[in-house]
């Protein structure tokens, strides 16, 4: 039983020297206009917001690159005001494609376990908006009413995870101008 405890501590110490060295090993990298073309923000979605009007300091962008290759460009617009909306975009650049396949489908699960673990539920609606096989479109919802959309693609060797809370968007051609062209760039 004793060694059962120090190979199982053995192996969770390695695991946490690990991901420590990874997170310290991680670098800021600038945000190209390139990058920034790739997200959508809340400048971009203003229009279809009813009785909102965003400001800019309450928005982060940031890109990192991590030891194994993997890059990160994150775009998040959170504010305490009643009637803003929450909007999250990320663009991972994952150093093989299977990295890829796995995040594609973590990013997914982790988005339907954190809202399944409060008053919100996601239902799948890929016939809703799509881009593909490798896509999933999902409604965030409180009851029967939309309170969100979520969207995860994966191409290549990159996932795209976006989600914007506290809004419905119900017109499926607008997720066609804001989303093909992006997805296409990938």
């Amino acid at each position: 039983m004793k060694k059962f405890f120090l190979v199982g501590g053995g192996i969770i110490l390695a695991l946490a020297l690990f991901v420590g060295i990874w997170l310290i090993t991680a670098r800021e990298m600038p945000v190209t206009a390139e990058d920034k073309a790739l997200l959508v923000t809340v400048s971009e979605l203003e229009s279809y917001f009813d009785f909102y009007e965003p400001s800019l300091e309450n928005e982060t962008i940031s890109k990192t690159k991590y030891i194994d290759g993997l890059q990160e460009l994150i775009y998040d617009y959170y504010s305490e005001h009643e009637d803003a909306p929450y909007i999250s975009s990320t663009v991972s650049r994952e150093s093989t494609h299977r990295d890829a396949i796995l995040t594609y489908a973590i990013e997914w699960s982790a988005q339907s376990l954190d809202y399944g673990l409060s008053d919100f539920k996601i239902v799948e609606d890929n016939n809703f908006y799509s881009v593909g096989p490798k896509s999933r479109f999902g409604k965030i919802m409180i009851g029967s009413e939309v309170v969100g959309h979520t969207l995860v693609v994966h191409k290549g060797k990159k996932v795209y995870a976006f989600t914007v809370t506290g809004r419905n968007i119900d017109d499926p051609e607008i997720w066609h101008e804001l989303f093909d062209k992006r997805i296409e760039k990938l």
